[in-house]
C-alpha cells in the first residue's frame, strides 16, 4: 500500500481496516485486507433510497440485496477508494443489480415468453430507476455516466441468456465463469468504480486492466456461487420453474460427485484464484512506473472487492441459511 502513495493512492484518506479477527470466513480471502469506508452511512443511504423507488416504481421489495446488519453496506466494504459524494449513488446502482437479479429469478423477462402485466410494469418501473441514476450520473460525471450504463445493458442481456440457458450447455468451468464474469456484473461493477473514484482509462488499458484482472473477476464468480448456494438451491427445489445455475451444481453434474465434494472443489479454485490474483498484483505493485495512476487506482480497487465480497457474503442476510424476508426485521 506504502509504495502507492506516491501515485496518490491512499485507501486511509477515505476508508479504515476493518477487524475480521473474529470473522470465519473458511479459508477465502488469504493475505486480502478487509476495509470499510469512512462514511458507510451513505452507502446505507444509496441502498435504502433505491429499495424506496423500487417499491414506489416496480413492485414490493420482500428479498434482502446490499444490507447486511451484521458488518455493514456490501458498497461500504466494497468500494473503500471511492469518494465519499458518490458512494450513495454507487450503492443505488448496485442495489438495483441486486433488485432485479431477484425480478428475474422470481419472475423471469418478457423475453422468454412470460408477458403479464406485472412483468411489463416491472420493466416499465425498472426503466424509470434506472433513467432517474442515469440523469444522476449526468449530473455529476457525464464521461463516467456513458461507461456505466452500457455495461447494464449488457448485463441485462446476459440476464436474459442466464434465463434460458441450460446448465448442460456449459461444457466446462472455464467456458461458465467466462458467461458469468457478464451475468455477474463484474464489467458492470468496474465501471462503478471508475465512476465512484471520478477515475477514467484508456481503452487500451481497459483491455490491459481486463487481463490483469481474469483471477480476480473468476474467484468473485466463484465466491457468490459458493456462497449463494445453499439459497438458490432452496429457493430452486421450491419452484418447478426455476433452473438453478451455480458451479457446484454444474461440477456435481459434470464430476457426478455429491454437493459436499462438489463444494470442496469449488472452494480449492476460488483459494487458487485468489492467490493468482495476488501474485498479479505484486508484479503491477513492482512494475508501478510502467501504468499510469488511474490505471493503478482501478486495479487496486479490485483488491479490496475480494474480501468485501467473502465477508459480506458469510453473514449477509441475503445468503443467510434463513433468508429472512426483509420486512420480519426492522433496520436499525
Amino acid at each position: 500500500m506504502k509504495e502507492l502513495i506516491k501515485y496518490g493512492i491512499d485507501p486511509d484518506e477515505t476508508s479504515n481496516v476493518y477487524d475480521t479477527t473474529s470473522l470465519d470466513v473458511q479459508g477465502l480471502a488469504r493475505r486480502y485486507p478487509l476495509r470499510i469506508h469512512k462514511v458507510p452511512s451513505e452507502a446505507e443511504r444509496g441502498t435504502e433510497m433505491c429499495r424506496e423507488d423500487w417499491a414506489s416504481y416496480v413492485g414490493p421489495v420482500e428479498e434482502w440485496g446490499n444490507s447486511c446488519p451484521q458488518i455493514a453496506d456490501l458498497c461500504a466494504l466494497m468500494f473503500p477508494l471511492v469518494k465519499p459524494e458518490r458512494l450513495a449513488l454507487c450503492a443505488y446502482l448496485f442495489e438495483a443489480g441486486f433488485l432485479y437479479d431477484e425480478r428475474v429469478e422470481s419472475h423471469g423477462t418478457t423475453t422468454t415468453g412470460i408477458i403479464n402485466q406485472r412483468a411489463k410494469q416491472s420493466d416499465a418501473g425498472l426503466k424509470k430507476i434506472m433513467s432517474k441514476a442515469q440523469l444522476e450520473l449526468m449530473k455529476i460525471d457525464p464521461v463516467c455516466a456513458v461507461a456505466v450504463m452500457q455495461p447494464w445493458n449488457d448485463m441485462l442481456s446476459c440476464a436474459f441468456d442466464r434465463f434460458k440457458r441450460k446448465d448442460q450447455e456449459f461444457k466446462n468451468l472455464d467456458e461458465y465463469i467466462d458467461f458469468r464474469v457478464i451475468d455477474a456484473g463484474c464489467i458492470w461493477t468496474g465501471a462503478i468504480l471508475l465512476f465512484g473514484m471520478a477515475t477514467t482509462l484508456s481503452n487500451e488499458e481497459k483491455e490491459t486492466a481486463h487481463d490483469m484482472l481474469t483471477p480476480n473477476w473468476a474467484a468473485l464468480v466463484l465466491e457468490n456461487d459458493y456462497f449463494s448456494f445453499n439459497a438458490e438451491n432452496r429457493d430452486t427445489s421450491k419452484s418447478s420453474e426455476k433452473a438453478m445455475m451455480n458451479s457446484i451444481s454444474l461440477t456435481m453434474q459434470w464430476e457426478n460427485v455429491d454437493e459436499a465434494i462438489a463444494k470442496h472443489k469449488v472452494q480449492k479454485r476460488i483459494i487458487a484464484l485468489e492467490e493468482e490474483f495476488l501474485k498479479a498484483r505484486e508484479q503491477y505493485l513492482r512494475n508501478a512506473d510502467q501504468y499510469s495512476p488511474e490505471m493503478l487506482r482501478y486495479l487496486e480497487a479490485w483488491f479490496y472487492v475480494i474480501p468485501a465480497n467473502v465477508y459480506w457474503s458469510t453473514y449477509c442476510p441475503r445468503y443467510n441459511a434463513e433468508r429472512p424476508k426483509l420486512g420480519q426485521i426492522r433496520m436499525e
